[in-house]
């Protein structure tokens, strides 16, 4: 089993520029967030939930692209997420599942894990 975890301060997504947002998260990403009034809280759970996986995979942020893992809502709200690219290749190598993917925030800070095996 692999296990990533990552925490963010959301103070650091509130004010984020329009090339930095289409460098880190797909459209449907920023779609999602963008429709909440609170959308910095949004943008801080995908971007700890991206680096969820990339430790789990063991990845360094130097050599992902982070839009190549995407996150993604079920229909009750559950979150998944869809990996593409060299990610999925890392992925696929290892022969492994994401079995879950969790995340969460207060006002101050998000946090996402990720299980795999």
């Amino acid at each position: 089993m692999k296990v990533g975890i990552d925490l963010v301060s959301i103070n650091r997504f509130n004010d984020l520029s329009e090339s930095f947002l289409s460098r880190v998260f797909t459209e449907k990403e920023i779609e999602y967030c963008k429709k909440y009034e609170k959308y910095a809280e949004h943008f801080a759970g995908f971007f700890a939930a991206k680096e969820a996986v990339m430790k789990a995979l063991e990845l360094g942020i130097k050599e992902t692209n982070l839009k190549e893992i995407e996150v993604c809502h079920k229909e009750n709200g559950k979150p998944f997420v869809v990996i593409t690219g060299r990610v999925l290749s890392v992925f696929n190598n290892n022969n492994l599942t994401i079995n879950e993917i969790s995340i969460s925030h207060t006002n101050e800070s998000a946090t996402a894990v990720c299980f795999m095996q």
